[in-house]
């Protein structure tokens, strides 16, 4: 979960599959966010989904007025391979992870 903003997510990740020499194969813009594809050496299948969600402020037990705007975050998915290996997964979102300016 990142505190940054769809495209700016979505741009780090662009980076960083091509960082980690996956070949961006292209991508799909919905109305909340992006879902990236890719192609890893040995022609694994890699997909990064990039989703803006909210978070109400009743949902996160505060005593908020009704109008108050809800928290916003931005998730982020991979899946790498047919059945979704963790290592290079969790690299991705590492990189991806480093290729956000810092949000403090």
């Amino acid at each position: 979960y990142y505190n940054s903003d769809v495209d700016a997510v979505y741009k780090a990740a662009e980076s960083a599959l091509r960082e980690l020499n996956i070949f961006v194969t292209g991508y799909d813009k919905t109305k909340s966010g992006y879902t990236l594809y890719g192609r890893a050496v040995g022609d694994y299948k890699v997909l990064v989904d990039i989703t803006k969600r909210a978070v109400s402020p009743k949902a996160k037990g505060r005593n908020a007025a009704p109008a108050a705007e809800p928290e916003t975050y931005t998730e982020v998915s991979v899946s790498y391979g047919s059945f979704g290996d963790l290592a290079p997964s969790l690299q991705i979102i590492s990189k991806i992870s480093s290729n956000l300016p810092s949000e403090g």
